[in-house]
């Protein structure tokens, strides 16, 4: 049942690229976190379809979620009549690349199905589905597992110091493994000495690391190719991807980095101003 804009099916399938249905859809929300050592992937069923959306009710039809890791040779198949499931697993049993396919499948034999929402090509035609037929079928997600993928953006970031900067100086280097954000010495010490409270930190946040990650969300955006070897553009990009932020798109680099950095702006406004955040 891999997903293939190529595949013709012997039967309509609602499924992306594919123009068997009519404005209508089939959508999957996937919400993952890492803590406690286990792995929680949240998934959402939208399904816009009336006449598949009453078949999946009466019990003839279900969701279906494929959650498979080719590092770990780990696979899951969740099947369920619920629109919202919260799937948990160990994290160890799962690692790099994880592929999560989403389809509605038919669990017992549907005779004479239509809708109203199909291409007219259908109009007149019987149509059956036995069960494990595709009904209908989403692009797979993936998702990739790392702790540092999961983790706040900011461990990318490496303070050091460089002589030749006055103080009040930096520079921002992207060329190394780490994004590097050059001070001066005295300011360094300054900076390392003030940062482990959490009013401190949140004032970075908001301040130089987020110049930072927008800096090299900038440059990912405008050359990604240029930077595929760094662990820090690969930590941005999985970050981006399991958050569902859109490196590619038209998007403000800023934005992007505010949304990378959990909206850092709240958190100061909720521990440094003391107010409630609203």
């Amino acid at each position: 049942m891999k997903f293939d804009t190529q595949k013709a099916f012997p039967y309509p399938v609602l499924r992306p690229y594919s123009d068997d249905y009519l404005d209508c859809e089939f959508q999957v929300i996937i919400d993952p976190e890492v803590s406690d050592n286990k792995l929680s992937i949240g998934i959402e069923f939208i399904i816009s379809n009336d006449e598949i959306k009453k078949e999946i009710e009466q019990g003839r039809a279900s969701f279906v979620s494929v959650i498979s890791c080719r590092d770990t040779f780990f696979k899951r198949v969740e099947v369920t009549q619920e629109s919202n499931i919260n799937a948990v697993y160990p994290a160890d049993s799962l690692r790099g690349e994880v592929r999560i396919e989403n389809y509605i499948v038919a669990t017992n034999t549907i005779k004479n199905f239509t809708s109203v929402d199909l291409n007219k090509e259908f109009e007149g035609v019987q149509i059956d589905f036995e069960p494990g037929d595709v009904l209908a079928q989403e692009e797979p997600y993936l998702l990739y597992i790392d702790k540092e993928y999961f983790g706040h953006v900011v461990s990318v970031l490496e303070l050091v110091k460089r002589s030749d900067l006055d103080y009040g100086e930096f520079n921002i280097d992207i060329e190394d493994e780490h994004i590097k954000i050059e001070l001066n010495p005295e300011m360094k010490d300054s900076i390392d000495e003030a940062r482990n409270e959490t009013s401190n930190k949140l004032i970075l946040m908001n301040s130089i690391y987020m110049l930072a990650i927008t800096y090299a969300v900038d440059n990912l955006k405008r050359a990604k190719e240029d930077y595929a070897n760094y662990k820090w553009a690969d930590v941005i990009e999985k970050q981006a991807l399991n958050n569902s932020i859109s490196l590619d798109s038209n998007e403000d680099a800023y934005k992007i980095a505010s949304k990378l950095m959990k909206n850092p702006l709240i958190m100061l406004d909720r521990h440094v101003f003391n107010k409630d955040g609203k």
